[in-house]
């Protein structure tokens, strides 16, 4: 497979086992990856990277802030609001 270039790929998963399993299928076709455990870490994360991902990887179901909880303040934020997100 083509490495993917300049390609940024965001997980937020409370598990941790989830979070390594699909940050080493990514890397491995070339994409970069950061994680986060919670919609309130991601959206902290989200602010700090000069790069935005080009797709968020999200689980419904997380502690501190869920998926449903991420995507309406994801909604609000001009910055990041079109940023494609797979519920996962």
């Amino acid at each position: 497979m083509r490495p993917a270039l300049n390609k940024l790929i965001l997980i937020i998963d409370d598990s941790v086992d989830n979070q390594a399993l699909l940050k080493m299928i990514f890397e491995v076709n070339g994409f970069q990856v950061h994680c986060a455990s919670n919609g309130k870490e991601a959206l902290c994360l989200l602010q700090e990277l000069s790069n935005l991902p080009n797709v968020i990887l999200l689980d419904a179901q997380m502690p501190v802030m869920d998926g449903y909880q991420f995507r309406q303040e994801q909604s609000k934020n001009e910055r990041i609001k079109d940023i494609p997100v797979v519920v996962m």
